[in-house]
């Protein structure tokens, strides 16, 4: 059963680092669906990392990512945040080729994960990644702006 997030969904999580720090993680999952687009832009300004999701076996979701998302980024979101690209869905039938995620990855200067929800595969790994780039990132800015180590990161699903 496919679970469909409908314009935006909410979660939190500790997360501990390497450094044995804890960092409170606010996730938005703010879906891919284009009648939400309104809805998601005001997310874009607020995120201080993302995610970019898009499902392996959907070369339009794949798609999207690329003539969308990539160009909503960059005109949304703060400079120099952690991106990771990540594709999902990896124990399907794939009609996205790893090389060609990888590509947009490197032409976009953002980081490459795929992973496996349904199997468990890469799943903490990619939030950990992504919370260590956070976590560098803001100790180089040494930002003491947020001090309680807020991170927000944003999830954006092509289904």
């Amino acid at each position: 059963m496919n679970l469909t997030t409908m314009a935006l969904d909410f979660y939190s999580k500790a997360f501990q680092l390497s450094d044995g720090s804890v960092v409170n993680v606010f996730i938005y999952d703010t879906c891919g669906q284009e009648k939400y687009n309104a809805i998601n832009k005001s997310y874009y300004h607020k995120a201080d990392a993302i995610l970019l999701v898009y499902d392996i076996s959907n070369k339009r979701s794949f798609n999207t990512i690329k003539k969308f998302y990539c160009q909503k980024i960059k005109e949304f979101c703060k400079k120099n945040i952690p991106i990771i690209l990540l594709g999902n869905k990896a124990d399907l039938s794939r009609e996205v080729k790893t090389e060609e995620g990888i590509a947009l990855a490197l032409q976009e200067k953002y980081k490459f994960k795929e992973t496996s929800c349904v199997k468990n595969e890469n799943v903490a790994d990619a939030f950990e990644a992504l919370i260590e780039m956070w976590n560098i990132e803001n100790s180089n800015n040494n930002n003491t702006e947020n001090s309680s180590q807020r991170l927000s990161s944003q999830i954006n699903k092509n289904k």
